[in-house]
């Protein structure tokens, strides 16, 4: 029964087919005007696309790496390089290719960030940070590693990188590590992305005190986080989703939003069940007002609002 090749090892058709598309991209290239430059560059990623692919299923890693090094810089795949890199052992070069300069074409922008009024930002950073803390560890400059994605997790409460740092600890530092993580996330600036590091944790009852500390900073028009964080919370800790439905509903009613009264009425029917779990001290302590001060603010304020009060159970 005959083997399977291996994939590392290519036919010579591949490698004729290399010197030919070298040989022809530079051909073609030349015949194109001066004023096509947009086709040459057009033409040139092609053909260099084609042969990255075959330098790739070659096994060829310096020639990939060289073609990849003729891309503007912003289009360099600085990440794939270094991986590929640091698996075949190369760390050193793996180094120097993760800390190119470069210059992101793509900005995301997560609802938190929304929320929190925070600008688009690269969605590889953390991604790039934590492969750079790898390759310094296996280059045996553990402490940089281990700052490095500390100073990210700082930066993004990015719950995957704080992982890799707990993972690189010594047996039993990871409890104070956790505490000081979860410390930054009750005193983070941006309250919308430190609730959704603490519910994907999930560390839930560290996300009820967010909540419950900061219960006049939820904006009910983020109703796409806050709904779900409320239903997230509501089993264990009924009094942060009751602070997080309240918003949603004052938002509906302060903006008069008629569409969305069906949705006020169940956020109110979930206040009135919320309530019966929870005592007026539980309220009055955290400064909220009790749920029967709650109620007869929304009847003195919004009484005459009477397709959303139709939407309430009696």
């Amino acid at each position: 029964m005959s083997q399977q090749p291996s994939p590392r090892i290519c036919p010579p058709k591949f490698w004729r087919d290399d010197d030919e598309l070298a040989s022809a991209q530079k051909g073609k290239s030349k015949r194109l005007d001066e004023d096509q430059d947009w086709a040459r560059m057009d033409l040139t990623g092609q053909y260099r696309s084609v042969r990255q692919v075959i330098a790739e299923a070659r096994g060829d890693i310096d020639g990939l790496l060289a073609l990849e090094a003729t891309k503007p810089a912003h289009m360099q795949d600085t990440i794939g390089m270094a991986q590929r890199l640091l698996d075949a052992g190369r760390a050193e070069e793996a180094l120097t290719w993760i800390r190119k300069e470069r210059r992101s074409s793509i900005a995301y922008m997560r609802a938190s960030d929304m929320a929190d009024g925070r600008p688009a930002s690269d969605p590889t950073s953390p991604i790039h940070a934590g492969l750079e803390a790898r390759i310094l560890e296996a280059l045996g400059d553990q402490d940089a590693a281990q700052a490095l994605r500390w100073a990210t997790f700082e930066a993004t409460l990015h719950g995957p990188i704080l992982r890799d740092y707990i993972g690189a600890l010594d047996d039993f530092e990871e409890f104070a590590a956790l505490d000081r993580a979860f410390a930054q996330a009750l005193e983070a600036r941006h309250k919308h992305l430190a609730l959704d590091f603490l519910l994907e944790w999930p560390k839930l009852n560290v996300a009820a005190r967010l909540v419950v500390e900061n219960h006049q900073h939820w904006n009910g028009r983020q109703y796409g986080l806050l709904v779900p964080a409320a239903e997230t919370l509501e089993a264990e800790h009924p009094l942060a989703a009751s602070v997080l439905y309240r918003a949603c509903l004052d938002e509906i009613l302060a903006q008069a939003r008629s569409k969305a009264y069906g949705h006020g009425g169940r956020h109110l029917a979930k206040l009135d069940r919320l309530a019966a779990e929870l005592d007026n001290e539980t309220f009055s302590s955290a400064g909220i007002a009790t749920h029967v001060e709650y109620r007869a603010g929304l009847r003195k304020q919004h009484g005459r609002k009477a397709a959303f009060w139709a939407n309430v159970p009696e």
